[in-house]
């Protein structure tokens, strides 16, 4: 991957804005997602050690070992993670404990822009949900990428299964729900996104987690939390 000064300078600011992601404490919103409570955002330290538990995971290595068969590798950065715990009230309207767990990898071989990629597992009581996500190659739109992204599933039997519903999903409501907290606001950080994408290898979910909350501020980040435990 390519890397120049001018960039690496936004790059630095970035690292700078989004000491949230270290920090293990309740994120406070503006307007408190009334479906999450105890909501705890992971420490870089506790992320690594969950992708390390998560290998023996059955449906996760199956989901890691076809991301790898594909050529792309672990991102290893801060802002190529992001996960939390709480707890999510369902349509029953029984709150459940709850976790979501996002790992960023890159292509090494891919051309100008790069090419990133995503896994992630959702839990909410004991329903899981375990799949990678490839996003476009190239020098794509955010919405491009979260749109376009190719999901592979692993199913009861941890056998892999092509999906379009997560990302297209998390998308789709981050845009529509989020909207005002974080999309918008979102549109003053080209540079931002511009410097991650060239660190990260291409658009990836917790990649782009980490350019939504610093440019829109803590408070967005319920309101993604959110977003990913209600989209299955």
């Amino acid at each position: 991957m390519k890397f120049n000064f001018s960039k690496g300078l936004f790059l630095i600011f970035l690292l700078f804005s989004c000491q949230l992601f270290s920090q293990g404490t309740q994120i406070w919103s503006e307007e408190p997602p009334d479906n999450i409570k105890d909501l705890k955002f992971m420490t870089p330290t506790e992320l690594n050690q969950q992708f390390s538990t998560y290998q023996k995971v059955p449906a996760f290595a199956a989901v890691l070992n076809g991301l790898q068969k594909r050529g792309f590798v672990k991102l290893n950065m801060n802002e190529g993670n992001w996960g939390f715990t709480g707890e999510y009230k369902a349509e029953n309207g029984v709150y459940a404990k709850s976790k979501f767990l996002a790992f960023d990898f890159y292509n090494p071989k891919a051309g100008k822009g790069g090419q990133g990629a995503s896994i992630i597992m959702r839990q909410v009581g004991t329903s899981t949900y375990t799949a990678y996500i490839i996003f476009p190659e190239g020098d794509v739109s955010t919405e491009e990428a979260f749109t376009k992204g190719e999901e592979w599933y692993a199913d009861a039997q941890n056998n892999l299964q092509p999906a379009k519903s997560w990302i297209r999903c998390f998308w789709r409501e981050v845009r529509d729900d989020c909207k005002t907290r974080c999309i918008v606001r979102v549109a003053v950080c080209t540079a931002l996104n511009a410097a991650l994408g060239v660190a990260t290898g291409g658009v990836s979910l917790s990649a782009a987690v980490a350019i939504f909350t610093s440019c829109a501020g803590s408070y967005c980040a319920p309101c993604l939390a959110r977003q990913a435990l209600q989209c299955f």
